[in-house]
């Protein structure tokens, strides 16, 4: 594919890349603690998005999952600063999505994605087509049992589920789509353990990032502060580092999972990565105030240790993984509706 290069934007690009001003940095007991600027991004015209739900970067291009608009995806080329428009039709016809649960990056390709459809989990490569009008083609390539997934560099694919009957956190599969394993501890307390998988899942729930390279996985606690660190070594996981430092008070009853009270304390929300560290956004409201978003970003190395505490100026959601000059982007709902916005790590 032909890229559309925007010489008009290169300066700005290279000035969008150098390190923010107003940002503090101190060091602690080896934990560096940052101020970090949240900007608007610039692109034009501004997508109108409705409730993003996750957002994904391919080389120069983001793809926001969103399910309150027509389409559910905008695609956005931040090189060039520009809003591509709607794709991933809302339908049952040919070409047409009932819903799509997720977007995820591939390793090796900028200028693809994967789409994984919630209605029957099929799982389809979107590659980026055009040069001066951008569009997605979409190509099913096998279908997955799982709710969450993500590529790795041996080709093959990692899912994480919950009202399940193993107890693991991930699910590896080949290429093919045939299942190779279960791994990782959810680290449950004993009296979730005993109310059986199927209840323990549902409320021991993880999302996760994969690295760049495709080569390692860390699995990242949904509301707890929890997170555990895997290396692809052949066809399985191989565990680094794991830890437990909150629980939330789930509530069990004959076997069932009850819920959580409203009252609890919102911990580790989502992540991101590159090949060298983990970026875990962290809320620490309570539940009953939470919108799922966060201002501080706890940084890992892949061996699982606290590395940085970084406090970021605007609450954030739908992070994608650092470009090579640091920069994440990000949606941010401050008392608007939601907005695209970026900042940098580095």
């Amino acid at each position: 594919m032909m890229k559309f290069y925007c010489a008009w934007f290169a300066l700005s690009t290279v000035l969008i890349s150098m390190p923010l001003t107003g940002c503090s940095v101190q060091k602690a007991n080896d934990i560096e603690r940052r101020d970090i600027l949240v900007e608007d991004a610039e692109i034009a015209p501004e997508p109108m998005i409705g409730r993003p739900l996750s957002m994904q970067r391919a080389g120069d291009y983001l793809l926001i999952l969103d399910n309150k608009t027509d389409s559910l995806a905008h695609l956005v080329d931040v090189a060039c600063g520009r809003y591509a428009g709607n794709f991933v039709a809302k339908g049952v016809g040919p070409g047409e999505f009932g819903n799509v649960v997720m977007f995820s990056t591939i390793p090796g390709r900028d200028d693809a994605f994967t789409l994984l459809r919630a209605d029957n989990r099929d799982l389809y490569v979107a590659e980026v087509e055009g040069t001066d009008s951008l569009y997605l083609t979409y190509t099913r390539i096998l279908n997955l049992d799982t709710w969450n997934v993500g590529s790795l560099a041996d080709g093959g694919y990692i899912g994480t589920d919950g009202y399940v009957e193993y107890p693991e956190i991930f699910t590896m599969f080949d290429r093919e789509g045939h299942v190779t394993g279960h791994y990782g501890d959810r680290m449950p307390e004993d009296r979730a353990a005993k109310a059986g998988n199927v209840a323990m899942t549902a409320a021991y729930q993880f999302g996760f990032a994969v690295s760049p390279d495709g080569r390692k996985v860390v699995a990242i606690a949904s509301g707890d502060e929890a997170a555990a660190f895997f290396r692809l070594e052949a066809d399985t996981l191989r565990a680094v580092n794991q830890f437990r430092n909150s629980s939330m008070k789930h509530r069990f009853a004959d076997g069932q999972y009850l819920g959580v009270d409203g009252h609890e304390e919102v911990r580790f929300l989502e992540g991101t990565a590159d090949n060298e560290r983990v970026y875990i956004l962290y809320d620490g409201r309570q539940l009953d105030d939470s919108n799922w978003t966060g201002n501080m970003l706890w940084v890992y190395d892949w061996d699982g240790n606290k590395v940085g505490e970084y406090a970021l100026s605007r609450r954030v959601r739908a992070m994608t993984a650092p470009d090579e000059f640091g920069r994440i982007y990000a949606i941010s709902q401050d008392g608007t509706d939601p907005i695209l916005v970026s900042f940098s790590v580095r």
